[in-house]
């Protein structure tokens, strides 16, 4: 009998299962309307700011993650308040559109990793709309009950790449830090986090040439999530 080295996989949520381009279109149509601007033009700017944020949230620049971030978008963006912004995000996580998120790997990659036993968890960071949300989200594209335990960084007050986050992950999901991977698109908060953790790390690079690429002995990285349990399989073998 062959014992798991991996016994639980933890998954990023943005750019790893759902996509986020295509949540920040329809959050810049709908801003979009609200300012008079065209979608393309909301979007274009959101994704700049997107970027500064998350570099100002790595360097622990916002103390209020929710609140700040919210703070700092309406104000580049240009809308009144944070109210503007929060009633946009409920708007469209009202609309059909929300439901389209998922990426076509997702939920038939999850139900795999289910299948061969494991326990999977979500970790992940967030910036001006709260993990609540997400979750939200994540049931409207059929994902959130496949998950044993969703930890966010607004509600346990670390974020990715720290170990603590991860340190919460595993013991929800009962099992020791050397026994649980994790997969995300972000190489410093996702896999370099991972894996100075002592964890197993995947890193997703949908544009990669191969199928999956070995690293290092616990680092891998992969074009697909439909490739997960193929390395798994291959991790347990060695």
């Amino acid at each position: 009998m062959v014992i798991p080295l991996i016994k639980a996989l933890t998954f990023d949520v943005w750019d790893t299962i759902l996509n986020e381009d295509k949540f920040y279109q329809l959050l810049s149509i709908n801003i979009g309307k609200k300012l008079g601007k065209s979608g393309e033009e909301v979007f274009k700017n959101i994704m700049s700011i997107d970027r500064d944020a998350i570099k100002i949230r790595l360097e622990g620049g916002f103390k209020n993650i929710i609140y700040d971030t919210a703070e700092y978008f309406s104000n580049r963006l240009g809308l009144k308040n944070q109210e503007d912004l929060f009633n946009s995000v409920i708007e469209i996580i009202e609309s059909e559109e929300i439901c389209s998120l998922a990426f076509e790997d997702s939920i038939s990659s999850i139900h795999e990793i289910k299948k061969m036993g494991m326990k999977i968890g979500l970790v992940g960071n967030v910036l001006f709309w709260p993990g609540m949300i997400t979750r939200l989200i994540l049931k409207r594209n059929g994902l959130l009950d496949y998950f044993d335990a969703t930890i966010f960084q607004d509600e346990v007050g670390y974020q990715k790449p720290s170990k603590e986050i991860f340190q919460i992950a595993s013991k929800r999901l009962n099992v020791s830090l050397n026994e649980l991977g994790h997969i995300g698109d972000s190489l410093e908060n996702d896999f370099v986090g991972a894996i100075s953790s002592g964890m197993y790390g995947f890193l997703i690079k949908r544009d990669l040439n191969a199928n999956y690429i070995e690293l290092g002995k616990k680092a891998y990285a992969i074009r697909s999530l439909s490739f997960l349990s193929e390395i798994i399989k291959k991790i347990d073998k060695a």
